[in-house]
């Protein structure tokens, strides 16, 4: 969304949370650039205001400086998810969340491109293992104790394929980085692979039942 989230399209969420709609995001929906800090973050502010469950951490929300990733994102009532952070356990950053919809047990799994490379490595920051094994490796780990996965991703369009072609389990894939909208889904193997564009002009409305996803885009 790159801080362009309003009151006005928070009033449409609000609408769709009523419903019983699932708000998550995949990614850079903060203003602050990728190693910017603003003093308060309106957008984190917007979305704790319409109900948001899960944020994945973008680029954007990063910081390798684990401090100041912290204050970058105090302003979120929700968690922010990513499995290949490390760590990934600390504050409001967690590797997923399970949550449970009239008995059907469902992960959301947060995925982030590695922000950390080469040089840097050799620091004390924050880093990241490579996402799709990553991935692999917590979806047997949690095959037994959930139905149904979502990966909430900024990995760009042709890393989500691949996470795609890995996974056996029927999974919905929310992908951010690339700024595209996919107007139909990419769908391989068991994986429904929705991208909503950017600016916070779209976002994909999706529902799913056992054997049964369909999705629509609508206008914020």
């Amino acid at each position: 969304m790159h801080g362009k989230l309003s009151p006005e399209k928070v009033k449409k969420l609000l609408n769709f949370k009523k419903r019983g709609a699932i708000l998550l995001d995949s990614g850079d929906a903060l203003s602050a650039g990728n190693l910017d800090i603003r003093w308060r973050e309106r957008t984190l502010r917007l979305m704790s205001l319409a109900g948001y469950t899960a944020g994945a951490v973008g680029n954007r929300e990063f910081h390798p400086i684990k401090s100041l990733l912290r204050w970058k994102l105090r302003d979120a009532n929700f968690h922010h998810l990513s499995a290949n952070l490390i760590p990934n356990n600390f504050n409001s950053i967690l590797p997923f969340l399970k949550i449970e919809i009239d008995g059907y047990r469902i992960a959301i799994i947060g995925l982030t491109l590695p922000q950390v490379r080469g040089f840097w490595r050799r620091f004390p920051f924050l880093q990241f293992s490579e996402p799709i094994p990553c991935a692999i490796k917590l979806t047997e780990e949690l095959r037994e104790d959930v139905d149904f996965f979502i990966f909430l991703t900024h990995l760009g369009i042709a890393r989500d394929i691949m996470l795609a072609k890995e996974i056996e389990r029927e999974s919905l894939i929310l992908g951010g980085h690339n700024h595209i909208l996919l107007r139909e889904p990419i769908v391989i193997n068991n994986s429904y692979i929705f991208h909503s564009g950017c600016y916070a002009k779209h976002c994909w409305l999706i529902e799913f039942e056992r054997g049964r996803i369909k999705g629509w885009i609508e206008k914020l």
